[in-house]
């Protein structure tokens, strides 16, 4: 039960790691910006306080036509893609597609250099060297082998293993998995009552492949239709190399959405990084007591 509980401790750690680097850094720095804006221009009286940073607004400010065209068109997207669904392709096909966004992962590179290790904290790590590699890449496929979430899912085996050691502790991580797949204003930048789960899912299911966790009933295929080759790139650096995200590439994504939905889609990446961790360990935990 010790394990578990450090296991669980861990993955929260690095989702946190996820969050505050691509996300709440950047908007801490957006919100400094404002506020030192509106100081220069509000007279100096005690009483009158600087308004707070407006997460609401949209995150793009140049023209509207420029504005607005990328939800448009995503929304279109959408709406074809919706049809599709009535009439989904083979397995092999799927299989075929899943391949295709993991070779895909590879061309999403990110240029920064890779940060060197403090001198006092190599006496806690074994590898200093150790970093994420693209699972498209590994040299021993057989070994490190697609993980599938049919044969091994959070529902069914994630949560019972968990339970096995604390029940709460297996509710409050269903509880918070489900909160932040559900999240949603039904708002795409400027339009109101839409139905955001295609988009969602998508952005789920591109971040656990990237941890080489396959669904076997999506089609990947949907992945590039809705996910941009930049904001694609962000969020691999995001999930993978949080320490080298950067101001420009934060605010080169999803310029006409607003910044509050930008804000949910990087708490998607974290928590499906986290769930992606859950799995490969609650597996291994689970490996073992068959063993025994």
């Amino acid at each position: 039960s010790e394990l578990v509980y450090a296991i669980v401790l861990m993955v929260h750690f690095h989702l946190f790691a996820s969050f505050i680097q691509s996300c709440v850094l950047m908007e801490e720095r957006e919100n400094q910006k404002e506020n030192l804006n509106n100081r220069h221009f509000t007279p100096a009286i005690k009483c009158k306080r600087v308004p707070p940073y407006d997460c609401t607004q949209t995150s793009h400010k140049g023209s509207p036509s420029t504005e607005f065209y990328k939800v448009d068109h995503l929304l279109q997207k959408m709406q074809i893609l919706r049809g599709k669904q009535q009439s989904p392709p083979p397995k092999e096909e799927l299989k075929s597609r899943f391949h295709s966004v993991t070779l895909n992962c590879n061309d999403v590179e990110n240029c920064s250099l890779v940060p060197v290790i403090e001198p006092d904290l190599s006496h806690f790590v074994r590898d200093v060297d150790f970093q994420y590699v693209d699972f498209a890449r590994r040299e021993k496929e057989s070994e490190f082998p697609t993980f599938r979430v049919q044969d091994f899912n959070w529902d069914e085996e994630g949560y019972s293993m968990i339970s096995r050691f604390n029940d709460d502790l297996a509710q409050l991580l269903d509880d918070k998995f489900r909160t932040i797949c559900n999240l949603t204003y039904r708002t795409m930048g400027r339009h109101s009552s839409i139905d955001t789960t295609l988009f969602r899912r998508a952005s789920w299911n591109y971040i656990q492949c990237l941890w080489g966790i396959r669904h076997d009933d999506y089609d990947y295929a949907e992945v590039n239709d809705l996910l941009h080759r930049n904001l694609k790139k962000y969020i691999k650096t995001a999930s993978c190399y949080p320490e080298q995200c950067s101001k420009q590439e934060y605010n080169s994504i999803m310029k006409d959405f607003k910044t509050s939905e930008k804000i949910h889609l990087l708490m998607l990446v974290g928590e499906a990084k986290l769930q992606s961790s859950l799995l490969y360990s609650m597996k291994a935990v689970s490996l073992h007591f068959n063993r025994s």
